[in-house]
């Protein structure tokens, strides 16, 4: 979790999410408060111990990536397939002992100031992948902690986060990197006049500012080329009858002041929705152009 951080603060009685250093030093002062705040749970787990936060690792969700190992790192087991390992995190007051039957299942332990100990303990449970439907296209682009113009880390996985089990705050990864890519494989164009091309592939001068779902390109002689950010929280299909009428409008000449003209003729646009454009892009209606597609429930009306 590069670009943002777990914070638990007993001396208040909270826990937060927070922007890492890194991203934080790139928001604007204003926006640097916590993205969510919470109380601690008071209640006991086990006789003196109180989680106070959980992190699941499915082993559906895993994938190999290099580590560079250090001191501070703790290494768990990959849980069996099905399976998913819960990492709870456990807080005592001073002179308090884990249960015998526990000891086998902790991974780390650190000392608190008051004389407690913090306990990382692991907690095998089957797994239903049921739970992720929702992440089948991740949020990346809407969410309220979305902050368009960040340079993070790029990582394969991102984290759903609820209440785990008795009610605490519980983190849970998916492989963020598997859904993108199945999605972009699934989705099919064959109407589109050119070519669908990875978001990874865009031209090196094209910053979208994390507001775009696509970008078309249409140049003077050669195929149109269609550049899809599946990541975003777009209706993709609506988005693929956008793009066709906006070439066929390109190609009559019919332009409205949505499109760019680059030095050597070629045409580009960029397609989204008119609610990333206001709130994240603090756009107003007269920067862009209402896309030539019928606006749907789910998706507000395109922008372009």
């Amino acid at each position: 979790m590069a670009d943002f951080k777990i914070s638990l603060h007993p001396a208040t009685g909270h826990g937060q999410y927070g922007l890492s250093d890194t991203v934080r030093a790139q928001v604007r002062p204003g926006d640097r408060q916590a993205l969510s705040r919470w109380q601690l749970s008071t209640d006991e787990r086990l006789p003196g111990w109180t989680p106070w936060y959980i992190l699941q690792f499915p082993e559906s969700e895993l994938v190999d990536v290099p580590v560079t190992s250090s001191a501070s790192q703790v290494i768990v087991d990959a849980p069996p397939p099905g399976m998913s390992i819960h990492v709870l995190v456990l807080v005592s007051g001073p002179g308090v002992s884990l249960p015998v039957e526990v000891q086998d299942y902790v991974i780390a332990t650190l000392s608190r100031a008051n004389g407690g100990s913090v306990a990382l303990v692991t907690v095998p449970s089957p797994f239903d992948p049921a739970s992720l439907t929702d992440v089948a296209q991740p949020p990346v682009g809407l969410t309220p902690w979305a902050i368009p113009g960040l340079q993070g880390e790029p990582e394969p996985f991102g984290w759903i986060v609820d209440a785990g089990l008795d009610g605490t705050r519980r983190s849970t990864e998916y492989n963020s990197s598997a859904r993108a890519q199945r999605t972009a494989e699934d989705f099919s164009f064959p109407d589109f006049p050119g070519r669908l091309v990875p978001w990874d592939e865009k031209p090196d001068w094209f910053d979208d500012r994390g507001l775009l779902c696509a970008l078309l390109l249409v140049p003077v002689a050669g195929e149109a080329q269609l550049f899809i950010d599946f990541r975003a929280r777009c209706n993709h299909q609506h988005l693929a009858g956008d793009a066709l009428q906006l070439v066929e409008a390109a190609r009559s000449g019919q332009l409205d002041h949505g499109w760019s003209r680059l030095a050597n003729g070629d045409l580009w646009t960029g397609i989204s929705t008119a609610r990333v454009l206001a709130e994240l892009g603090g756009m107003t209606e007269d920067q862009w152009a209402v896309g030539p597609g019928q606006a749907q429930p789910d998706d507000e009306d395109p922008g372009v």
